[in-house]
């Protein structure tokens, strides 16, 4: 069993870090204009012992949807135990030699560890320790459900592990992380991705049997391709099967017991341009049903505000264990 305290402070160093303060808020968030990064996924996001996760990024870029073979984007992948927070710059908690350094106290091998990913658009990312290593790491620095005591491990989901991306295209690098969790019993149920599987749209007021499927983004060339008019109002209607909020055991607060609960979905509302009646939705089981999470009202702009003739939606679906899913759809846009 791993029971070195240099490493364990390292451990509470990174998880204080990760508790301190978010940004601060500017432009709505689910508006988009400039190279972001908008989410990173992992398949599966709860990753066995012994197994693998295949982990991939939706960039958004305006001059259009980022073809992976683009030689002028690159992109750099890695992961590390735990990462500081914001004052920290996010940056790994430990070094990659002062993890095989601690680990070989211990009497733990690790020459083969790595904690770069590749360059690829996409990465391979292996179980990268022996999990009753990283259940000792849980069991010496964890604390009751829900708290936020500095050096608390929340493993309930697993051992969570931080995967870095930066994404650059010409001068412009974008960062982001994605916690994948590392389960600690192979026999244990996992999380899984959920799905978003459609998006359709219907004028303002209209309703979702009425509404009309919208096409992929790189199937549309403008023939087929649903036709709004800048300045008017449409209803969205995404297609989220009820099985994406999947049922579960887990612990939510202080000294109760696990119980069986549903996951909280959330739904981002990207758009190209215009304004929503919300940037993100929610299906909370009991609170907000599966129809407030999957249907949005989205305004176009002014005709003045918007030069382009497509406009893109893209929806980023995730839950409260870690799952991601996301779906692109074009519009035709005209003036009035």
């Amino acid at each position: 069993m791993l029971n070195d305290s240099r490493t364990l402070a390292w451990f509470a160093l990174g998880a204080a870090g990760a508790l301190w303060g978010c940004g601060a808020s500017f432009a709505p968030y689910n508006e988009l204009s400039d190279f972001r990064l908008l989410a990173v996924r992992a398949e599966p996001p709860t990753l066995a012992p012994g197994g693998t996760s295949r982990l991939d990024a939706l960039v958004y870029d305006p001059s259009g949807p980022l073809e992976p073979a683009d030689p002028s984007t690159t992109y750099s992948w890695s992961w590390c135990p735990v990462r500081l927070g914001a004052a920290g710059a996010y940056e790994c908690a430990l070094s990659e030699a002062d993890l095989r350094a601690e680990l070989a106290a211990a009497g733990v091998s690790a020459d083969a560890l790595s904690f770069d990913l590749g360059q690829a658009p996409s990465a391979t990312f292996a179980y990268p320790l022996d999990p009753t290593i990283l259940a000792a790491l849980c069991s010496q620095s964890s604390g009751p459900p829900g708290g936020d005591a500095a050096g608390v491990l929340h493993c309930e989901s697993g051992f969570p592990v931080s995967v870095g991306l930066s994404v650059t295209k010409g001068d412009k690098t974008i960062s982001g992380t994605k916690t994948v969790y590392l389960a600690l019993d192979g026999a244990a149920p996992r999380n899984a991705n959920p799905l978003v599987t459609g998006l359709a749209i219907a004028p303002a007021k209209g309703q979702a049997v009425d509404a009309e499927p919208l096409l992929a983004v790189e199937g549309t060339d403008g023939e087929g391709a649903y036709v709004t008019t800048l300045s008017r109002t449409y209803e969205l209607f995404a297609d989220v099967p009820e099985t994406a909020a999947e049922t579960f055991f887990g612990t939510t607060a202080a000294g109760v017991a696990p119980r069986e609960q549903r996951e909280v979905l959330f739904m981002t509302w990207f758009i190209e341009g215009g304004s929503t009646a919300s940037g993100h939705t929610t299906f909370y089981a009991g609170t907000a049903g599966f129809e407030r999470l999957a249907h949005n009202t989205w305004t176009l702009p002014q005709p003045e505000e918007f030069a382009r003739d497509h406009a893109r939606v893209i929806l980023v679906l995730r839950d409260n264990r870690g799952g991601v899913a996301w779906l692109e759809r074009d519009v035709v846009v005209v003036k009035p």
